[in-house]
């Protein structure tokens, strides 16, 4: 059975800089995070199936002084197996 899904959410980016020997300078951002993925289940045997799906995520949150910004986000693959809960009926 295939899919197509798509996610908004949060996501927390955080960075270190090292001037010198004694000091760390720490950031952390916030921003919005963007997901899209797709994928397929196939049911093998029984109440247990597979999954497979891929997709990206857009995530730019983290910044610096500059004003540039980095995408946290990128391709993403995933392969698993399911099991069905039981059903009354």
């Amino acid at each position: 059975m295939p899919f197509v899904e798509g996610t908004l959410g949060l996501g927390l980016a955080g960075s270190a800089y090292k001037p010198d020997a004694r000091v760390v300078a720490r950031e952390f951002d916030f921003g919005a995070v963007l997901r899209a993925e797709a994928g397929a289940t196939v049911q093998l045997v029984g109440r247990v199936g597979a999954v497979l799906s891929a997709g990206y995520d857009y995530a730019p949150v983290l910044s610096n002084q500059l004003d540039e910004t980095h995408n946290d986000g990128g391709f993403h693959f995933g392969l698993g197996l399911r099991v069905r809960s039981l059903s009354g009926g």
